[in-house]
């Protein structure tokens, strides 16, 4: 199958993921903190640099945030 058109700038299915579990994680509800946990575990071996870079960022932002 080709694919013709495709921008190379988008981003990868797993980093829009990923930015979207970070997004849910910053929710004060159990419930979504534990689908989020669930989910990650499945999503692992599909992580990219940029998302792992996500995941890195966000957590020092909390680690930052709540060490105040």
């Amino acid at each position: 199958m080709l694919i013709i058109g495709m921008s190379v700038t988008e981003p990868a299915w797993i980093d829009v993921l990923i930015d979207l579990l970070m997004s849910a994680l910053s929710q004060d509800q159990n419930l979504t903190r534990v689908v989020v946990n669930s989910a990650f575990i499945h999503l692992i071996p599909h992580v990219t640099s940029t998302g792992l870079r996500l995941i890195i960022d966000v957590s020092f932002f909390f680690i930052t945030y709540f060490d105040q």
